[in-house]
């Protein structure tokens, strides 16, 4: 047994004896060693003790098991073993939950990597095959710019053809006449010999031309102004168109009946007009309706054959063949 003063340091908890007035043999120091060093372990082992019990308590508290801490709170050494039990039943259960959660987690991770897969998969398909839209696209986005180029030049080729084709009909007009005026029936079965006799007798300084041989054919056109035939019971009377021979002899009658000259013979009042294709009226009529505009401005204003117009404004001469133009040139004047 150590000494009383031994034993009363080592029940007060410190780490070296007291001294005491009590004597001690001179044999008894290793047995006063060996008490001293199981009183450090008791201290070591109590503060292990008081640790773990706040850590329990700590993570029950977390847990929310408030019920359970009053219980704990008096603790008693001699229930340890069956305290320890329980942690480590508590560990063990815990860790056992740690790994079926962990086994979830992981398996949730390996479907959601197989989703990841799949949908890169798609991704993956979708990238290819706009790759190949954009590729389809700038392939027909190259179809169609040469297809508006052969379209332009073929718009431009049509354009020149009608072109020439208009200035050959009217080039093959240009030795027609039109007379307007003459009323329905009045040429009798005979066209060009009334057409003969109306020429001697409205025009007595033209009889150098021989007009029986001039006059190549004479006939009624077979619509008039509003597209309708005779038999269609228009009342309005169609104009007679008369080819000639020579254009001299064609050019000397419209010398002399100049468009806006009437003329009289054989009971008959008529106006004498050039011969052009269709387009090549209704672009002359177009054009004709700027004359009298540029006559208020103080502009003189002639249609040249076939279908352009001659500008003259204070010495300065301009020559327009649509009607865009010459109406810019109209609207300038006012500047």
């Amino acid at each position: 047994m150590p000494p009383k003063g031994v034993k009363a340091a080592l029940l007060a908890g410190r780490g070296k004896p007291i001294r005491t007035s009590t004597t001690t043999r001179p044999g008894a120091s290793a047995e006063v060693k060996l008490e001293m060093k199981r009183g450090l372990c008791e201290k070591m082992n109590a503060k292990i003790k008081t640790v773990s019990l706040d850590r329990f308590l700590e993570k029950k508290k977390k847990e929310g098991a408030q019920s359970e801490i009053g219980t704990v709170a008096s603790f008693d050494t001699a229930e340890q073993p069956e305290f320890i039990e329980t942690i480590y039943q508590s560990i063990m259960e815990h860790r056992e939950e740690s790994k079926i959660e962990s086994r979830r987690t992981q398996l949730a991770c390996r479907k959601m990597q197989t989703q990841i897969r799949r949908v890169a998969k798609t991704c993956s398909g979708f990238v290819t095959r706009m790759e190949e839209a954009e590729t389809r696209i700038s392939r027909l986005e190259d179809d169609v710019g040469s297809q508006n180029l052969t379209r332009d030049t073929m718009e431009k080729q049509l354009e020149d053809t009608q072109s020439k084709l208009t200035d050959s009909e009217d080039r093959l007009r240009r030795n027609n006449l039109r007379v307007l005026g003459i009323p329905e029936g009045v040429e009798g079965p005979d066209p060009r010999g009334f057409v003969d006799a109306l020429f001697k007798e409205a025009f007595p300084d033209l009889n150098q031309w021989e007009w029986e041989r001039e006059i190549q054919r004479a006939h009624r056109f077979p619509f008039n102004r509003a597209g309708k035939s005779s038999t269609e019971g228009d009342s309005r009377q169609r104009a007679m168109l008369i080819s000639l021979l020579n254009f001299q002899a064609r050019q000397a009658v419209f010398d002399l009946a100049r468009p806006n000259c009437k003329r009289m013979a054989r009971g008959c009042d008529f106006f004498v007009r050039p011969d052009f294709c269709h387009s090549t009226v209704k672009k002359r009529w177009r054009l004709h309706q700027l004359i009298q505009p540029l006559h208020n401005k103080g502009a003189q204003a002639f249609l040249i054959n076939p279908a352009k117009l001659k500008m003259v404004v204070v010495g300065r001469t301009q020559y327009s063949t649509t009607e865009v133009k010459a109406r810019d040139f109209v609207d300038g004047l006012d500047g």
